[in-house]
């Protein structure tokens, strides 16, 4: 079991491996073994019924995901809701049980998951900076390519396993929360390491995961004043003295920052120029169903994403279930999680209910919390 669930769970970490004909191969693969395991060892009701069995808002998040899912349907959302239904109703319970089961398991590819993605990021950061050579850790025909380096404006930006920054820095900063509720060192060596790599990616929305992650997971008030006074001073020298920062940071980063105003990848991220509908709709209230049809136009973000798919009403019970159903931390799980919802809509990602699971069974696991 622990061999099968660790393997799957890299799998589905490496999600970006997007072919343009067949889409996210490796988390077919995963399912694929998954269902091939259950199979074998007709181990499907127990982790099903662990969770949503004791966890009333988490059922009504359930009603929910099957009725507006069937809605969506008919909205042209077929594999939207296909991959949403299987990883709400299959991933998430089998990752949550397998994480109460072996918890030293979830912790040995917790590290492995942090070595993986650091060696491949700082390969890939050395080289380019000692050599001026790019590589490309998706040059396999038919992957979709990366957009690490544009020649135009000769500007490198390392990514490791992932297609761009920003989603190098959504699965580092995924995996060192969960290490951080793993190992109760939210700045320890592997954290700060990781931390530090997000950094070098100069992901605008990674910088901003790092700000969100210090303050959420420092217990000194000194410390966080510190750090946002440390924070702004260093924007305001790279805003100042570019030529300084510039060997740390590239021209177009620094740039970008300066006028993070007027960003047009965090405009569109954040639906900063779009036209918001100021008349009343009902459907604002209950949603309109799940489907990644129209929601871009009022953000590209995966927290927009759920809020026109479920509607206020669905918002509100998905932010109950968080305080209903962990025993520690509900806070801190609900602020992280809702950030890393800025980014993408994850929710049609199978590492989104993986990863969700084990944080949940880590801090809803009494005997690690003795």
């Amino acid at each position: 079991m622990n061999k099968i669930f660790k393997i799957v769970l890299v799998l589905f970490f490496l999600f970006d491996y997007y072919f343009e004909v067949f889409g996210r191969m490796l988390d077919y693969v995963g399912l694929l073994m998954l269902l091939i395991y259950m199979m074998h060892t007709y181990s499907i009701r127990a982790p099903i019924m662990s969770f949503y069995r004791v966890k009333p808002f988490f059922q009504l998040n359930v009603f929910f995901w099957i009725v507006f899912g069937l809605v969506g349907i008919f909205r042209g959302g077929i594999i939207t809701v296909g991959a949403y239904l299987i990883g709400a109703f299959l991933i998430f319970p089998l990752y949550y049980y397998w994480g109460l089961k072996s918890s030293d398991a979830v912790k040995r590819i917790t590290k492995f998951l942090i070595a993986l993605n650091l060696f491949f990021f700082f390969v890939q950061y050395f080289i380019y900076k000692i050599t001026g050579v790019v590589i490309n850790f998706h040059a396999i025909p038919g992957l979709i390519q990366p957009r690490t380096y544009n020649e135009g404006l000769i500007f490198f930006r390392a990514a490791g396993l992932y297609q761009e920054p920003s989603q190098y820095a959504l699965a580092m900063i995924m995996i060192v929360t969960l290490w951080a509720f793993i190992s109760r060192k939210p700045f320890g060596t592997l954290c700060l390491i990781c931390l530090f790599s997000i950094l070098l990616s100069e992901s605008l929305w990674g910088i901003g995961a790092i700000v969100v992650y210090v303050m959420l997971f420092s217990r000194s008030m000194l410390f966080k004043l510190v750090f946002v006074g440390g924070v702004v001073s260093l924007i305001a020298i790279i805003m100042l003295t570019p030529s300084i920062s510039g060997g740390l940071i590239s021209a177009v980063s620094i740039e970008r920052i300066a006028n993070f105003q007027d960003d047009p990848s965090t405009s569109l991220r954040l639906g900063v120029n779009a036209n918001s509908e100021s008349s009343f709709s009902i459907l604002k209230i209950i949603g309109s169903g799940l489907s990644t049809s129209s929601f871009q136009a009022t953000g590209a973000n995966g927290l927009n994403f759920y809020i026109i798919s479920f509607g206020y009403i669905g918002f509100f019970i998905w932010i109950l279930s968080f305080f209903t159903s962990l025993k520690r931390k509900p806070l801190i799980v609900f602020v992280t999680v809702s950030f890393i919802m800025t980014s993408y809509p994850i929710f049609t990602y199978l590492i989104w209910w993986a990863w969700l699971a084990l944080v949940f069974s880590n801090l809803n696991n009494d005997e690690l919390w003795k």
